[in-house]
């Protein structure tokens, strides 16, 4: 979902080693175009949805962009921008595995009018905790190519009194209308990328789709995106 080149370099930092091929698996029987892995998985084997053919568990990596009918949007990797930094919130640390907004029907993504609105209907684990971390706080960053980046501090956590995490359905939200807010902020502005032009006379609100998160940095968390529609 990311592309080849983005997608090496964040499994390796996901990771902190090479990915193994050998322990992919694709096309796993009632999740078609998806792919898990028993690698890293140590952390979150009660969660895990599968198991591989030597029973380890297995978490969902990645999905096969080519199911998809339009173009996932190209965004760079955001990175902190010093060394001590990348180091410390990312090379070092212990990040969270990529999140995807799957609905009831198997179909990874939700048109952004539904992510905004709140998805829990057709959501697939809508009500569980949000899998973001401990903190009480996070960060969205979009990277549109051709815009410049952007960001917004969201809580972690309810309203409660307990402070309870806040749920899948709820981060779902957050990512939805905070990528809708930036579409705005955007309409009108110029572009040093012409196919990726937000507004009228290029790309729309109705053909975005939220296909889930990134976990970029400690705190930080980077919108996976795609169209309704084939940019060239």
């Amino acid at each position: 979902m990311l592309g080849s080149r983005v997608s090496e370099r964040y499994f390796g930092y996901l990771f902190k080693e090479p990915i193994q091929g050998p322990r992919l698996r694709w096309n796993v029987l009632d999740w078609p175009g998806v792919c898990f892995t028993s690698q890293g998985v140590l952390g979150a084997a009660a969660e895990a949805l599968i198991r591989d053919e030597h029973q380890r568990p297995a978490w969902l990596l990645d999905y096969d962009a080519r199911d998809l009918k339009g173009t996932v949007v190209s965004q760079v990797l955001w990175g902190p921008q010093s060394q001590n930094a990348t180091k410390k919130f990312v090379l070092d640390a212990a990040l969270q595995w990529p999140i995807f907004f799957v609905r009831s029907d198997g179909t990874v993504g939700l048109p952004l009018r539904e992510a905004i609105e709140g998805s829990g209907r057709t959501l697939l684990w809508a009500q569980q905790p949000a899998p973001i971390g401990r903190q009480a706080t996070f960060h969205l960053r979009i990277k549109w190519p051709g815009y410049e980046g952007w960001q917004r501090q969201l809580q972690a956590r309810d309203d409660t009194n307990e402070r309870n995490p806040i749920t899948l359905a709820k981060f779902a939200q957050h990512v939805g209308r905070f990528v809708d807010c930036f579409l705005k902020r955007c309409e009108g502005h110029p572009t040093s990328d012409a196919k990726w032009e937000i507004g009228r006379d290029g790309i729309l609100h109705r053909e975005v789709l939220v296909l889930g998160a990134l976990h970029a940095s400690i705190g930080t968390w980077q919108p996976i995106l795609a169209l309704t529609k084939v940019v060239m």
